[in-house]
């Protein structure tokens, strides 16, 4: 389903096609009509706040149906009263500040909202403050110093999202309008804040807290749950644009613990302070800080310990500590949390042994449905996790960093020894009614809801059915399956894709016009790696490539005896490798965002398989009882490691599991959320395939 894309201001004519987040002009200048929506024949429709601008005519037309003959159109009158809900809560018994009035603009001084065909163009609304600079909110008690008026735009229908999602039209629409118009009230607080997570996070939140049964905000959270360990403040989380939006949960910790007026002071705080101290203020008065409520938020996340914690995923686990020592592959990031499994019998003494920045351990214990944590002091605990069902480190990394480009992954090290020690009392006690073992839940490199939720949204899933074993797809050729994988690796599931799902990739996975079969695995970092196969064609490679006029940026050469393009596709959204082969009258294409080793290790098995026809080399069991061979000692061509986030060019057909039929372009620090087409296409483009398929406007 398309995601939204907030846009809180954008400076629109110094960067034409690049809309920046929260940033407020510094000197205002009169708005242009040119810089707002030109609707044909435009007509209006006022209620005590809003003046709605529509059209009848052309791409951004309302439907027009008039139902209760008041000579306005069904729809503009749903979006009125909705407006003046959403007023109603936020303003009038939440007690937020009201938005600034415009100086006339649109007609008016009321708030300005524009109906426009914006679904198929990618977001679901947007607030632009640009060109509104006040200083001072005259609608505020208070003195501002960074305050801009602005106004809406919001869809001319939202039917895009009705046969796609479990979220309706209207309930998109609602949250849309929740989250732009607590956008307009923040840039009457302050348009100018460097913490930009808290603008989109804050609005994010807002939409629960205003419509607590559309639950809008679950469909960000895969980027807290599946990237934990990256910044708070982080812009790009793996996989995932939307790490900003995602953040909201922190703030429904708080508000759960607090009552949702702290984060109404947090703001109202941030007309003098930046985010963080913002955050410090609001919480000093209940003896808490920015620093221990992201410690608590890990333990949180990691039992699901909210409200409507049985809608979340699960989290990331790094990695398993037994007897000895572990150190991550990538460390942990400012404010994020690592989790390691903890096994053994008997106390461990667990110390945290070196560390490139302030960090601290906790332990959780989970026991049934209630868990115990227990704090390190003096960089020392000891825990028996044979008493517990299950038991896990928290790694929190408590350096603070204010903005993305000052965020890095910190390593350290952990040991655990055995010991004769009593184990360190238990600090507090949680309620862990929700907690579902990581283990037991899906885990892709793009998420994917826990099955209470979605259970048919996973990745890469085709409107077919996914089933559990390969040799269950029903296709009209015979497939070669592989039966041995690079360590770490295990089955997850099949399905079949059709041509037409491929969209304009079919011509790279299928181009006979038929099906594939599709074969996915996961290894226990998250990393995905894809087998498709169908009927060729074709004899050769080059035929194809000449066929389809491919100029690739990768090469022909013999794997195992058999001619293979090997195309390294990384670009700086992460790692993509892509290997396509003619094997025994099929078209396969095999592609990994792990490494090359990995893509030529399944195309050497597939030729093994071919020739073979069964295992012969003595194969080792996985965690997962999947037979596995050790990935060759070939180095891929790229770094796979988690790149810090930047502003830079970012992922262009990266997409959530979530986004369903969406996937968030980001240029210089603008995403724009462009919609796709049905969850199978998603597939393709969510690989990035040469990224020929991907049409959109900046």
């Amino acid at each position: 389903m398309p995601r939204r894309t907030w846009l809180i201001a954008g400076m629109l004519a110094a960067l034409a096609l690049f809309i920046t987040f929260g940033v407020a002009p510094v000197s205002a200048h009169p708005l242009e009509q040119d810089d707002r929506p030109n609707l044909p024949n435009p007509q209006t429709y006022g209620t005590t706040h809003f003046l709605i601008h529509y059209t009848l005519e052309g791409r951004q037309a309302v439907d027009p149906a008039d139902g209760d003959s008041s000579g306005a159109p069904d729809y503009v009158e749903l979006i009125g009263e909705t407006l003046e809900y959403v007023w109603l809560v936020e303003v009038d018994q939440m007690g937020w500040p009201a938005p600034a009035n415009d100086r006339g603009e649109g007609g008016d001084e009321r708030i300005d909202v524009y109906l426009e065909e914006l679904l198929l163009d990618g977001y679901a609304g947007y607030s632009d403050t640009y060109s509104g600079f006040l200083g001072d909110n005259p609608n505020s008690e208070e003195q501002e110093r960074h305050a801009a008026y602005g106004y809406m735009g919001l869809d001319n229908d939202y039917y895009e999202v009705e046969d796609d999602w479990d979220e309706t039209p209207t309930e998109l629409m609602q949250a849309t309008v929740a989250h732009e118009f607590n956008h307009l009230i923040q840039a009457g607080i302050d348009d100018n804040d460097l913490h930009y997570w808290l603008y989109e996070a804050t609005a994010t939140w807002m939409e629960d807290v205003v419509y607590p049964d559309v639950n809008d905000g679950v469909y960000y959270l895969d980027s807290v749950f599946k990237s934990p360990d990256v910044c708070l403040v982080a812009e790009y989380a793996r996989g995932d644009d939307l790490h900003w939006y995602g953040e909201w949960l922190l703030l429904r910790l708080i508000s759960e613990r607090y009552g949702t007026d702290i984060v109404r002071v947090v703001w109202e705080n941030m007309r003098k302070m930046s985010g963080f101290e913002a955050l410090d203020a609001a919480l000093s008065p209940y003896g808490s800080s920015l620093e221990a409520e992201i410690h608590d938020y890990a333990v949180a996340n990691l039992l699901r310990a909210y409200e409507e914690g049985y809608l979340y995923p699960t989290v990331l686990i790094e990695g398993t500590l037994e007897n000895g020592r572990y150190t991550p592959e990538n460390g942990v990031q400012s404010l994020g949390a690592d989790y390691i499994r903890l096994s053994g019998s008997g106390a461990l003494s667990i110390s945290l042994d070196s560390a490139e920045v302030p960090m601290t351990i906790r332990v959780v214990g989970v026991r049934g449905s209630e868990a115990i944590m227990v704090e390190m002091t003096n960089g020392h605990l000891v825990i028996d996790p044979y008493v517990y069902d299950e038991t896990y480190l928290i790694v929190h990394n408590d350096e603070r960093a204010a903005n993305t480009g000052a965020c890095y992954f910190a390593d350290y090290s952990i040991s655990a020894e055995p010991t004769g020690e009593s184990p360190t009392p238990a600090s507090v006690a949680w309620i862990a009614e929700y907690f579902v073992s990581p283990s037991d839940a899906p885990v892709s490199s793009t998420g994917g809801l826990a099955d209470s939720l979605h259970p048919s949204d996973q990745p890469f899933v085709s409107e077919s059915d996914h089933v559990l074993s390969p040799t269950e797809l029903d296709v009209p050729f015979e497939m070669i399956i592989p039966e041995q994988l690079p360590v770490g690796y295990a089955f997850d599931y099949a399905y079949i894709m059709t041509a037409s799902e491929f969209g304009d990739n079919a011509i790279y996975y299928v181009p006979n016009g038929g099906d594939t079969a599709n074969f996915d695995y996961l290894d226990n970092k998250g990393n995905w790696l894809s087998v498709a196969e169908s009927a060729s064609p074709y004899v050769t490679l080059q035929q194809w490539m000449d066929d389809i006029e491919y100029e690739s940026p990768g090469e022909i050469r013999p794997v195992a005896d058999v001619l293979v393009l090997v195309e390294d596709l990384s670009d700086s959204s992460g790692v993509w490798v892509s290997a396509t082969l003619i094997l025994d009258d099929l078209f396969i294409v095999v592609d990994s965002d792990h490494s090359q080793a990995v893509v030529i290790a399944v195309v050497e098995e597939l030729v093994r398989v071919s020739k073979e026809g069964s295992a012969s080399a003595a194969t080792v069991e996985g965690p997962t009882g999947q037979p596995q061979v050790d990935e060759p000692a070939e180095k891929p061509p790229v770094d796979n490691t988690a790149a810090t986030p930047s502003t830079e060019m970012a992922p262009i057909g990266q997409i959530s599991t979530l986004t369903k039929t969406s996937f968030v372009i980001c240029v210089a620090g603008t995403c724009l959320a462009v919609v796709a087409v049905p969850v199978a296409i998603i597939a393709a483009i969510r690989r990035r395939r040469r990224n020929r398929s991907l049409s959109y406007r900046m």
